[in-house]
């Protein structure tokens, strides 16, 4: 990713975690202003369980919100030891084509080429697996901002 790119995604990255701590702030502060003035009386008519069916919504709005975000943090972390894997097998792919057998690892060990070409195989399955579990992890976000906005509106009707 060039710099205008990674510029570009960091900014809509940071964008959207600002919608969603707003979007579920707007679900918590409504859900304590509704469960503040709530008089509870018996519920006779359908228009007297408005008002508690408005609570249960935002209150299962605001903890989809909570659980999206969770989520989000969740694929940042993946993303990044994606990246981090990614940045390995580079490193490992230079070292093959340079031929260069005499590498040392952390340990002081000598990597041989049959070793690098094993490391940078174990990379790419971790890259592999990396993404897709953050495929599957940006699938859950979507569905629970989904419910989020669903509830969100429902419980301002």
């Amino acid at each position: 990713m060039n710099f205008q790119s990674n510029d570009l995604f960091s900014k809509e990255h940071a964008s959207s975690e600002k919608f969603d701590y707003f979007v579920c702030g707007i679900s918590g502060a409504l859900f304590a202003y509704l469960g503040q003035v709530y008089v509870p009386h018996k519920l006779e008519n359908w228009h007297h369980c408005l008002t508690p069916l408005a609570l249960i919504c935002l209150a299962f709005s605001f903890y989809s919100g909570l659980r999206r975000i969770q989520i989000s943090n969740e694929i940042t972390k993946l993303n990044k030891e994606m990246l981090q894997a990614h940045e390995r097998i580079v490193n490992y792919a230079t070292a093959l084509k340079k031929n260069d057998a005499s590498l040392v690892s952390g340990t002081g060990e000598i990597l041989t080429r049959e070793i690098l070409e094993k490391f940078k195989k174990d990379e790419e399955g971790t890259v592999e697996e990396t993404n897709r579990l953050a495929f599957d992890r940006i699938d859950s976000a979507v569905r629970w901002g989904k419910i989020r906005d669903a509830l969100l509106f429902l419980g301002f009707c």
